[in-house]
């Protein structure tokens, strides 16, 4: 009789795990030291369940929505995809104890300051002797509150002596990690099975979701419920009985309970993003329908009706017949222009070493305003990640090393993104997915950058919310430059890469050799050099001539 060993290895992953997070939580409590059996003990059983239960939702998951053949490679990217948040967990709060937070325990390995407060506001709701759905609308910012629930819910259950937050980021690891499932189906489902693979390591392995997707905010949940919206809409239009055994969209009846599943879930979450997303699957929607076949005109037409609406609704607002809060998304407009103003004024104050930021003081404040929001799609940005050195910051050893880490992955990514939003203008008139995509993507992308500007944090943060369609859109491009090596990404790349080490050098030679270069001319020499290496990518990077045989 063969024997399944899949629920011991998981029992036995779990026990492992939970030793090593019980590590890392027992050297940050304080206290007495990690090895005492009056620390270890206690943590490591706090944590044994939750992570049996962790692995087998990424199990279970795994073995009905990535079955057979086809679903090998995105089921192990899934479990690459925990194991990295899983050690992201374990290994940064000893990091920061060890390079700058000795004492400041309260802090480590809450690298956000979002998570930092979500955690601290979910152990008070924990203590409080509050019903747990009364805790539901504690959130803050564009958190509606839903996981303060979850996190009361596991301090209550697994940890009601002590705050261990570590405990918030497994929660968030199994559900991030499963961001991997979404974006191989709907790949596969829109390009091909390699595109797939491609979405799925990068959904897998990018740091940011990496790093989001260990903490206790809901980004790395938000990725997911978008990537299943989009999943959703793409089963109630494409598919066939043809494709059954493909792993793409789901059935139309199963597209329909998961697309209002992910809406539920995405209220329950943050109710900004909610209206976000309903933004997006409805241009999703209405860009994959075919207005030829009944059910498209139908789309079509309640998109019209909709957008019509809207416009009537703003017109009654300014107007005074209703009052302006009930043209919610002109009110929304109005709520985040003035958040982007806010944030431009944080950075014009600062001054700051930051290059783009003695810039922006010195120019016009509508034309700095346009460019500061430009400047946040370069956020985190790696020259100054590598180059750009604070001695009286603390830890400031872990925040260059965590910088670097975070931005090496969105700039191997963004000239990625830039060309493959160029070349999907190829399939404009043909309505092709890549194009939906890059407008999806880059639409979140910049709204997030006026909501953030500069900030660091903030920008790729809210950029995640988009993860699944950069993914498809990175991937698409990748494999559609492989393919025929495509000369013109190499055209893009490589300017891109001469402005990012020239902008790297400027970095280190101000703060670790103390040469001073003027900064409007700095900028126009490094644009110069990118203008110069993409004139010379057009006469030494040529496409391959295919000629045929001589005969």
């Amino acid at each position: 009789m063969k024997i399944n060993w899949r629920v011991p290895i998981l029992v036995a992953a779990a026990v492992v795990i939970s030793a090593a997070i019980a590590v890392s939580q027992g050297a940050v409590l304080g206290g007495n030291p990690w090895w005492y059996a009056d620390v270890f003990w206690p943590n490591f059983l706090a944590f044994l369940i939750p992570s049996f239960l962790a692995l087998g939702l990424v199990e279970v998951c795994n073995h009905f929505l990535l079955p057979g053949p086809v679903g090998e490679f995105p089921r192990k990217c899934a479990w690459w995809a925990i194991g990295m948040r899983l050690a992201f967990l374990v290994i940064v709060p000893l990091a920061m104890l060890l390079w700058g937070y000795p004492t400041d325990r309260n802090r480590i390995g809450l690298v956000e300051t979002d998570a930092l407060n979500a955690t601290t506001k979910t152990w008070r709701a924990a203590q409080s002797n509050q019903p747990v759905l009364e805790t539901w609308a504690q959130g803050s910012g564009d958190n509606t509150g839903g996981i303060t629930v979850m996190g009361v819910v596991l301090f209550r259950l697994f940890s009601s002596d002590k705050e261990r937050g570590l405990l918030l980021g497994l929660l968030a690891a199994a559900v991030s990690a499963l961001t991997v499932i979404p974006t191989f189906r709907l790949a596969n489902e829109l390009f091909s099975e390699r595109v797939a693979k491609v979405a799925a390591v990068i959904a897998a392995v990018y740091p940011e979701a990496v790093m989001l997707g260990s903490l206790d905010v809901q980004q790395g949940y938000l990725a997911l419920v978008l990537g299943a919206e989009l999943l959703a809409v793409a089963g109630l239009w494409l598919w066939k009985k043809s494709d059954d055994g493909k792993l793409g969209a789901p059935r139309p009846v199963l597209a329909a309970v998961l697309l209002v599943l992910s809406l539920v879930a995405m209220f329950l979450l943050s109710y900004q993003f909610f209206i976000l997303s309903i933004f997006c699957g409805a241009l999703f929607a209405v860009w994959m329908a075919d207005p030829r076949r009944r059910f498209g005109r139908i789309v079509w037409i309640a998109a019209g009706v909709g957008l019509l609406a809207l416009i009537v609704l703003h017109v009654l607002s300014l107007r005074d017949v209703i009052p302006s809060d009930s043209d919610y998304p002109y009110s929304q407009y109005r709520y985040l222009y003035g958040l982007a103003w806010a944030e431009y004024d944080k950075i014009a104050a600062a001054g700051g070493g930051d290059l783009f930021q003695s810039v922006l003081v010195t120019m016009d404040r509508t034309a700095a305003f346009l460019l500061a929001a430009l400047y946040g799609l370069l956020q985190p940005v790696l020259p100054a990640a590598i180059g750009h050195r604070n001695l009286t910051a603390q830890g400031g050893s872990f925040w260059q090393a965590l910088g670097i880490y975070r931005s090496l992955g969105w700039y191997l990514l963004l000239p990625v993104l830039i060309y493959g939003s160029l070349k999907s203008l190829r399939g404009l008139i043909a309505r092709k997915p890549e194009v939906i995509l890059a407008v999806l993507f880059w639409t979140i992308a910049f709204i997030g950058s006026y909501r953030a500007f500069g900030d660091q944090w903030d920008n790729p943060r809210y950029r995640l919310f988009a993860f699944v369609p950069m993914a498809l859109l990175a991937a698409w491009a990748w494999i559609e430059w492989r393919e025929p090596r495509d000369v013109w990404f190499l055209r893009i790349a490589i300017p891109f890469a001469v402005a990012v080490v020239g902008l790297t050098v400027w970095y280190i030679l101000r703060d670790y050799a103390g040469v001073q270069f003027p900064v409007v001319i700095s900028l126009a020499g490094l644009g110069a050099l990118a203008v110069l290496a993409f004139v010379a990518t057009l006469f030494l990077v040529r496409p391959k001539k295919t000629g045929s045989a001589a005969g």
